[in-house]
């Protein structure tokens, strides 16, 4: 019962919180209404519930539509690599006597779609891990200098084949051997390295590599990637790393892209002990982060 004097009190206490309430007339032996009896029944947990409840609906409702738009985007990717091996093929298979340069051309050509249709498959393949669960880190020792080295050689032609400037900036720091999974590791890399490339017009592209959090026997590394590309709208930046989204579903069909890379790369990280995010500016550029945590192989023992 709040008695005079205490609403304040009771508002500070109660704020928040939710109550079922009724009221009921309290009549005297002459039947006037002379009083109202007041039941509140609290049902904060309840109204909490029902939201979360709520939520997880509209969560499913816009994955169901996100998937329904991915799938109608795949019909199309799909087809337009293997429409052009097979219309390729068969345009070999009947011009026998073609010059060596368009043969080399048109067996180019049936290349490159072969790759972009698995690239396309290993991601589908890939979210179908994650969903599954059995998807999981492998951590192996293996050389990270040589590693980072591999990627920067790798980058540096297709970005300098686009007129784009490449710079690897790791820090001495940064330990020579470590153990971890580089397959994954490698996969979130080519992932947003591989985003850079497409969406960068002229500019630059970044990758950084800093020790973070060192402990005795295991460290954190932090990965940036920073491009002068095309950048993603403000409220497009919290969904980018949703499975089947795409920033610009024209834009990613122009580029060959899936809308998968992202997704995939987050739960990665997350099998690596890390996090990952992003910021980014339209027109202006994007940086994407993300932490993963390894071991320190022990020094050989003494002979």
């Amino acid at each position: 019962m709040v008695r005079s004097g205490q609403p304040k009190r009771f508002e500070e206490e109660y704020s928040g919180h939710w109550f079922d309430v009724s009221m009921y007339p309290v009549s005297s032996e002459q039947g006037k209404v002379t009083r109202l009896a007041i039941c509140a029944r609290e049902i904060t947990k309840q109204k909490k519930a029902e939201e979360k409840l709520l939520q997880a609906l509209r969560q499913a409702q816009e994955a169901d539509l996100l998937k329904s738009q991915f799938l109608a985007n795949m019909s199309h990717e799909i087809r337009t690599p293997l429409n052009a091996i097979t219309g390729l093929t068969t345009l070999l298979m009947l011009q026998p006597d073609l010059d060596e340069e368009k043969r080399k051309g048109y067996l180019k050509n049936v290349k490159h779609s072969a790759e972009s249709l698995l690239a396309m498959i290993n991601a589908i393949l890939g979210l179908a891990k994650i969903e599954s669960g059995t998807m999981g880190p492998n951590p192996v020792e293996f050389h990270f200098h040589d590693f980072i080295e591999s990627l920067r050689n790798r980058y540096q032609q297709q970005m300098e084949a686009k007129r784009l400037r490449f710079f690897l900036d790791m820090q001495p720091d940064v330990p020579e051997s470590l153990i971890g999974d580089p397959v994954l590791l490698e996969q979130v890399i080519n992932n947003l390295l591989g985003n850079a490339y497409k969406f960068t017009e002229q500019g630059s592209v970044r990758l950084g590599v800093t020790v973070s959090r060192r402990k005795k026997e295991t460290l954190t590394l932090q990965f940036e990637v920073h491009d002068t590309g095309i950048g993603i709208p403000p409220e497009q930046q919290d969904k980018v790393f949703q499975a089947f989204f795409q920033v610009d579903g024209s834009t990613t069909r122009e580029q060959q892209g899936t809308g998968l890379g992202l997704s995939i790369a987050r739960e990665s990280v997350r099998l690596m002990g890390g996090k990952i995010w992003m910021e980014s500016r339209p027109k202006v550029g994007t940086t994407f982060f993300f932490t993963c945590t390894m071991k320190m192989p022990r020094p050989p023992a003494a002979k």
